[in-house]
């Protein structure tokens, strides 16, 4: 044991037995971190150190979490014990404190009753009666899509996203200024996720200003229309929040999802691309649910074939790679080590999503792998396949994410006309919590 990590731990004594790499003065293991890209962190951990490794954050202690069976204790289990302190402050004046992503206690209680996405079944009939209009919207946006070579079609599909999102909330597209005004805010809290600092500049309060000022006439809009059935105009006449609180939460449905959704629809689309038999047979399928109807999202939900190819697309990237806690008051038991309070956890999905002993294959893309048993042995939010979060605090946007996701590939797949051929990712960056992919090309193929 070097000295530095002896002279560390006398502050930490019930973490002398968890094994991890040897900080250096004065950053501690902050070094394993500068990169920027956290997964490749937590893969190399999970490789070298097994489920659990101690590192040092300057003089602080974090641990690294690959065990199953401690996720669950943290994420489903004994939730109370543990609190989220990561991104709240990035967050921060971006979100108000009850805002259900950075919530916690009593406050993120109510506000999860009160979500309209946790109340399933008004969620699930809202989302049905969107689709055949989503499909209309995804027509007139995709053409742009199917045209000629994109360099950078991360950027591409990123608007798409965003603006299917914006459809969904205000029934329409938002003007060029309003998407600038989000870009800004969004860049500056991502800043402040990394730095860990509270920066706060003239620039960030004007987009927030902006963004939100934007959402609030967009709003508006939609109060006076009451026959209305985009997300907006159902809230608007059926939530409790107050006015003001209820702008923020619209506001902030964009960053909670948006990037990842983006990432989720990208990776699939690049797996399809590199497994051509796997995309045939999707096509295939997705076509054959036209049956001179229109088709409904919940036959769409039914397609074994595009639930097996966005598990498994979901599996091999999870597009949030790692979940952050802390323990709250009183330390822990989390498999044999006793953690103390205060100290900062690591929860890694993609050890545990390409875990050898649990997948076969565990690397590749094979959505056959997800037969009616396997799905049944490994739901959204298991020990080894959780995209969306584990327990309580699962993604409260999970089901409109798999709506988005679901309709925009059957869209891009089942309509005729040319395809997208779009190439793996082999840059990514660490943007709003996510990994984001870089540099994607794609190419249009009759």
């Amino acid at each position: 044991m070097s000295l530095l990590r002896r002279a560390l731990l006398r502050r930490f004594p019930t973490l002398a037995s968890i094994p991890g790499p040897t900080p250096r003065f004065p950053l501690g293991n902050l070094g394993d971190l500068a990169h920027g890209k956290p997964w490749l962190t937590s893969v190399d951990y999970a490789r070298r150190f097994g489920p659990y490794a101690l590192l040092w954050i300057g003089d602080q202690p974090a641990i690294f979490i690959h065990d199953p069976a401690a996720i669950e204790t943290i994420l489903v289990t004994e939730t109370e014990r543990f609190i989220k302190r990561e991104p709240v402050a990035a967050m921060r004046p971006a979100a108000t404190a009850s805002n259900i992503f950075i919530a916690n206690g009593a406050p993120w209680a109510d506000r999860r009753r009160r979500d309209f996405f946790s109340c399933e079944r008004g969620a699930a009939a809202w989302l049905e009666g969107r689709f055949q209009p989503t499909q209309a919207f995804l027509g007139r946006r995709l053409e742009a899509l199917q045209r000629g070579e994109h360099r950078g079609f991360e950027r591409d599909l990123y608007r798409l996203v965003f603006d299917l999102q914006s459809f969904l909330s205000f029934g329409r597209r938002l003007p060029e200024a309003d998407f600038r005004a989000y870009n800004r805010m969004a860049d500056v809290v991502d800043l402040r996720m990394k730095a860990n600092l509270p920066l706060v500049t003239p620039r960030f309060r004007s987009s927030i200003r902006r963004w939100h000022r934007a959402i609030d006439g967009h709003l508006a809009i939609c109060e006076d229309d009451p026959s209305g059935r985009a997300l907006a105009h159902v809230l608007a006449r059926s939530s409790d929040l107050p006015r003001a609180e209820l702008v923020t939460e619209l506001a902030n449905i964009y960053p909670g999802g948006v990037f990842s959704m983006t990432i989720a629809l990208l990776q699939t689309l690049a797996c399809l691309s590199a497994d051509g038999r796997a995309r045939d047979r999707l096509i295939a399928a997705l076509r054959a649910l036209d049956d001179g109807s229109p088709v409904t999202y919940a036959a769409i939900c039914g397609c074994a074939e595009l639930e097996a190819a966005l598990r498994e697309a979901l599996r091999l990237h999870p597009p949030v790679p790692v979940f952050m806690r802390s323990v709250r008051a009183d330390a822990v038991k989390l498999g044999p080590y006793r953690v103390p309070a205060g100290v900062r956890l690591m929860i890694g999905s993609l050890p545990l999503h390409r875990d050898r002993e649990r997948w076969q294959h565990a690397d590749e893309f094979i959505p056959e792998r997800w037969t009616p048993a396997v799905i049944a042995q490994n739901p959204y939010g298991s020990g080894h396949f959780f995209p969306f979060g584990r327990g309580p605090r699962t993604c409260a946007g999970e089901a409109l994410a798999l709506f988005v996701l679901r309709s925009a590939l059957y869209h891009l797949l089942a309509s005729p006309g040319p395809t997208i051929e779009v190439t793996a990712p082999t840059e990514h960056r660490f943007y709003f919590g996510c990994k984001m992919p870089r540099r994607v090309r794609a190419t249009v193929a009759d």
